[in-house]
């Protein structure tokens, strides 16, 4: 089985980048806005996550969010995450987050051995065969 040890925690986050909106947004806000993840929060005319995805972009080869797994995405939303390249990792809302960002970190490293980035990451960085992000 895969788990997210710290150093795997590590080489997930040097090559992907996740954005944590799997709760929706406080009372406060809520009263405002309604029930919508932090991410989709609006910053001037455009959601909060079109903000990040675009200053972090250079940085990541890969971004993903955390959605709610109860949040369903319009369609106009999914445009322009799938436009942006933002995979989304559906959490259970009643997660800490904490358990919610294990449980998304515990997909991508899923994601980073099955599309080969692991290996690609083993050759570059010389790291011993023995090397395993298996437990």
């Amino acid at each position: 089985m895969i788990g997210a040890s710290d150093d795997w925690v590590l080489i997930v986050s040097m090559v992907q980048l996740l954005i944590a909106s799997g709760q929706y947004v406080v009372s406060e806000l809520f009263a405002e806005f309604g029930g919508i993840p932090p991410a989709f929060l609006p910053l001037g005319n455009q959601r909060l996550y079109v903000h990040q995805v675009r200053h972090l972009q250079q940085l990541y080869p890969r971004i993903c969010l955390t959605l709610p797994s109860d949040f369903d995405v319009d369609p106009a939303d999914a445009a322009v995450l799938a436009q942006l390249e933002v995979g989304v990792y559906d959490t259970p809302s009643f997660l800490t987050l904490g358990a919610a960002m294990h449980d998304a970190l515990e997909a991508a490293l899923k994601e980073v051995v099955a599309d080969g980035t692991y290996d690609k990451l083993v050759a570059k960085w010389k790291l011993p065969p023995t090397v395993s992000p298996f437990k």
